[in-house]
């Protein structure tokens, strides 16, 4: 069947570039990401994926396109890069087009370009797992994730059917969240550090990074929430999240987990509505 998808490149762009998950490590940027599955439904194009240690974090992003003639559609990446790197070659208008077997054609006015395009291949380079096989995998971690209704608190479904529930929820803004994380570069620093203050008593959300020979920041965060007989506590994470922050506008949702029990310790959901979100385990 023809699976021909209509998305704007500078979306399409926005999008994949989320999916890798830029970090620092060492001073230096690396994907967490190296291949995606788009997937079309409902007018959106959502890719849902773990990253490449398939434990800290997993994803979901999406963004507007339609299927021709309301068609859904499956469309394999095989390196990110490698379309990206495709894209800014083509007009604002592109179709993506996946009906040969193994290929992807982008498509704009007046140009198409072919790519190689297979579920069976590498999610990562040297890895033994197959894209498809990674994001059956990354889609059974993500449907653990539930909420209430479309607004209504998450919570994470444990094998025994049991509820977790996130213990604390803010609302920030994406913008004022990003300038925060952001001081981890500061002096050239690039930590991939960032630990969240929250304290029940004084009802403040705070966000600190960096270090002390280059200037270690801590910045508080306007923020609605209940604080309400919410107990204090820290939560270091990495994971790239002022790369990730950079592209977001507007205000997004910040859930903290607590699977202490299950010797896990912290774990943030960032949620940017749009059933997209990032969760992130914090460093033990």
């Amino acid at each position: 069947m023809k699976q021909m998808a209509l998305v704007k490149r500078d979306s399409l762009e926005i999008l994949l570039n989320r999916v890798k998950r830029p970090q620092n490590i060492g001073g230096k940027p690396q994907d967490q990401v190296h291949s995606c599955i788009l997937r079309l439904s409902d007018g959106r194009m959502s890719v849902t994926s773990l990253v490449k240690d398939g434990v800290s974090s997993v994803s979901r992003f999406s963004c507007e396109a339609v299927g021709e003639n309301g068609v859904y559609g499956t469309y394999f990446v095989s390196d990110i890069n490698t379309l990206l790197g495709v894209l800014k070659y083509h007009g604002t208008d592109l179709s993506l087009d996946a009906h040969q077997p193994d290929k992807l054609r982008v498509k704009s006015s007046n140009k198409q370009t072919t790519l190689a395009s297979s579920g069976e291949a590498l999610a990562y380079p040297h890895s033994p797992k197959t894209l498809a096989d990674w994001e059956s995998q990354s889609v059974k971690v993500a449907s653990s994730l539930k909420r209430k209704g479309e607004t209504g608190n998450w919570y994470y479904e444990m094998r025994d059917g049991n509820k977790n529930h996130a213990t604390h929820t803010f609302s920030v803004s994406a913008t004022q969240l990003f300038e925060a994380l952001r001081c981890d570069s500061m002096n050239g620093q690039k930590i991939n550090r960032y630990t969240f203050h929250v304290d029940g008593d004084k009802e403040t959300l705070q966000v600190e990074v960096g270090k002390s020979l280059k200037g270690r920041t801590k910045s508080d965060l306007a923020c609605e929430g209940q604080f309400r007989n919410y107990s204090s506590f820290d939560a270091t994470f990495e994971g790239g999240l002022e790369q990730l922050m950079s592209t977001v506008g507007g205000s997004v949702g910040l859930s903290f987990f607590d699977f202490s029990k299950e010797g896990q310790g912290r774990k943030l959901l960032i949620d940017f509505g749009n059933k997209d979100f990032v969760f992130q385990s914090a460093i033990q």
